[in-house]
């Protein structure tokens, strides 16, 4: 009874999240844009912190792997953006500068 109550809760998140959805192009148009499933190397300015991120979609997203969601604060502030660009992130408790040093 219990694995079908699961299945069933189950069911209904997935038949939200296709109702809920919005598809997205994927297919970079320029390179040297950042976009989804691409990385990019970044500096967060004020803590001065060089990592490599990857724009994913939000079931991909895994911020422990630095795969950032493209409709997070960071990932929106980032998406469309190129090389040598600084971005202000407005996240809800903060708000912080990105410098992209690298589309990779």
């Amino acid at each position: 009874v219990q694995t079908h109550r699961e299945n069933d809760n189950r069911i209904q998140y997935l038949l939200t999240m296709i109702s809920t959805s919005t598809v997205i192009d994927d297919t970079p148009l320029d390179s040297s844009v950042l976009g989804v499933n691409r990385k990019a190397k970044v500096n967060f300015v004020e803590d001065d912190f060089e990592t490599i991120i990857t724009l994913t979609t939000t079931l991909d997203a895994d911020p422990e792997k630095m795969f950032i969601s493209i409709e997070s604060d960071l990932g929106k502030a980032l998406a469309g953006k190129k090389a040598g660009d600084v971005v202000v992130v407005n996240a809800p408790d903060e708000t912080y500068e990105v410098e992209i040093l690298e589309i990779l």
